[in-house]
């Protein structure tokens, strides 16, 4: 006699194997669900970042010391921080023909690629990048983070219309002083240059910085 087992075995009949496509498809949105995860929270940390200003100027403004925190990155004037050649080995999503002198890359996957100020590297063994996160490369704070977009689900809220290299690219201010260039890579992505804030890269530079910026196949994979 068919069990009950059986009978719903029968009824959906043989399992069938999922094609490439299927896997792909599956592989980018769960890499994007990641992307979005991270710039959430690293959005969220900018939002405690703004509080804690807001508190330090008015301790400033009753009379009070402000001690600066230790863990960010100092900022120089607009256009102090040069470009200069990227030196180091290439990623495979995307490659990189100049990086801010002082930079290099820390986070390296096929669907973004994350640079970030050299003080970030070497942390020493007693650092946890849960709480200093310049040195985890899943968090973009405080650095530049490269990755593409899917048009039919992300684009640009208004900005600057700028030409980068041959292509027509947009530049938005996401609040505060972080930009994001958003440059038309093709006919379904952006490539989507994020600017965490004013590291002193004038706009021109941070147009000259997304120009150099080369995707691979490994990359377009996760468009979308």
């Amino acid at each position: 006699m068919t069990n009950l087992r059986e009978h719903l075995d029968l009824i959906a009949g043989p399992a069938a194997e999922p094609s490439a496509a299927d896997v792909d498809a599956d592989i980018a949105r769960g890499r994007r669900a990641l992307r979005r995860r991270r710039v959430g929270q690293t959005l969220a940390g900018s939002a405690f970042a703004v509080a804690a200003a807001v508190a330090a100027l008015s301790v400033a403004a009753a009379g009070g010391t402000v001690t600066p925190p230790g863990d960010r990155p100092s900022v120089t004037a607009r256009g102090e921080l040069r470009l200069v050649a990227y030196q180091g080995e290439q990623p495979k999503g995307f490659t990189v023909d100049t990086v801010p002198e002082g930079w290099f890359i820390q986070g390296d996957e096929d669907f973004n690629l994350v640079l970030a100020p050299v003080r970030a590297q070497n942390p020493g063994p007693d650092v946890d990048p849960s709480k200093a996160p310049i040195f985890d490369p899943r968090d973009y704070s405080d650095k530049i983070a490269i990755f593409l977009a899917n048009r039919e689900i992300e684009r640009p809220n208004g900005g600057t219309p700028v030409t980068v290299g041959a292509k027509k690219g947009v530049l938005t201010s996401t609040g505060g002083s972080s930009r994001t260039l958003w440059v038309e890579h093709s006919a379904r992505a952006y490539l989507v240059v994020q600017f965490w804030q004013d590291f002193g890269l004038s706009e021109d530079q941070m147009v000259e910085l997304g120009a150099g910026v080369h995707v691979h196949p490994e990359a377009e994979r996760y468009a979308g």
